[in-house]
């Protein structure tokens, strides 16, 4: 639906389908398994994955055209990357007593920095420069 008007990103799509099955197969197949056969298939899964959108793309077709764009939205992932981790702490700390030692384990996700004495975390840092 979101490529309706792209005939560039239609096609994008149509092409990049395949590597991105592909990849998601070697992905399960690796999650089945273990060992050093499940690494040697997750590697598989991001060169497979991120290679075959690489390849795939014609000039004038889809590409990313916008840096800014693209590092912004990176940033987001971050953000919800960390907080992800900032509720996996929590969870896996709920059964143990607050004390020192949990306290000094979750010091790095509470924002305080010397630069941020207030406590208040300052956010992502990204230009705000447009071209």
């Amino acid at each position: 639906m979101s490529a309706f008007g792209d005939a560039g990103l239609r096609r994008q799509v149509a092409v990049s389908w395949l590597p991105v099955l592909a990849g998601s197969g070697l992905l399960i197949a690796g999650a089945t398994v273990g060992g050093g056969v499940q690494t040697a298939l997750f590697a598989a899964t991001i060169a497979v994955d991120w290679g075959g959108v690489y390849l795939t793309p014609r000039p004038g077709n889809w590409l990313i055209h916008s840096a800014a764009y693209f590092t912004e939205r990176h940033g987001l992932f971050v953000i919800l990357v960390l907080s992800e981790s900032l509720a996996a702490l929590g969870v896996g700390v709920a059964e143990h007593p607050i004390g020192t030692p949990l306290a000094i384990a979750a010091t790095p996700f509470s924002g305080h920095s010397p630069e941020n004495a207030a406590g208040v975390s300052p956010g992502p840092r990204m230009c705000s420069k447009r071209h």
